[in-house]
């Protein structure tokens, strides 16, 4: 029977100053603490900056989700003018403000003229608007011609001090002057 060669080689002694002999067999074997710590702090730096993006993906989503709401009230009284078209005729809808109108008649549960319609229509939008949006408030201007801006102004603190829109542009005339913080959806309305 001859004999198989070794495979593995022999066992060598290191010398490590100031411990003296060891043998290769007790090589280190897993991880230091050290690699266990910046592991840790490389891996918590990743997870806090996922975090940051997912806030920030949050505040943009509400900040979209306010200005899809503005789009709709703002449709939400061009169809009340073009449901009171009387009224329109009769210029009860020029030039209404962010105020919220005392109601003379519940025009829900009464019958109503167009002009206490057209007052209604001012009390729920801008209840409304309050409601839906942080501090929501709407404008209806006339420009003349059986022409109207309506604009839906609200509170948008991703803006970070500034205006949503500037002086001596449309949004302005539809909107008003512009304030910090304050987002504004305007259309134009032909009655």
């Amino acid at each position: 029977m001859t004999r198989q060669p070794r495979l593995t080689p022999p066992a060598t002694t290191v010398r490590v100053p100031g411990q003296g002999t060891l043998g290769a067999r007790f090589r280190q074997a897993g991880i230091s603490m050290l690699e266990t710590l910046v592991t840790l702090a490389v891996v918590s730096t990743g997870l806090l900056g996922i975090a940051g993006m997912q806030v920030d993906a949050l505040r943009t989503n509400q900040s979209a989700d306010y200005a899809s709401l503005a789009v709709q009230q703002a449709y939400d009284m061009v169809e009340r003018m073009r449901a009171n078209p009387v009224g329109v005729a009769a210029n009860s809808y020029d030039n209404l403000d962010a105020s919220i109108p005392d109601l003379a008649v519940n025009c829900a549960a009464a019958a109503c003229t167009a002009q206490q319609l057209a007052t209604y229509d001012h009390n729920r939008w801008n209840t409304g608007n309050g409601n839906t949006l942080p501090s929501g408030s709407g404008l209806v201007t006339d420009t003349g011609a059986n022409t109207f801006w309506v604009a839906v102004r609200w509170h948008d603190k991703t803006l970070n001090g500034g205006a949503g829109w500037q002086a001596g542009t449309d949004a302005a005339t539809a909107c008003g002057a512009p304030a910090a913080n304050t987002r504004c959806y305007f259309v134009r309305h032909r009655g």
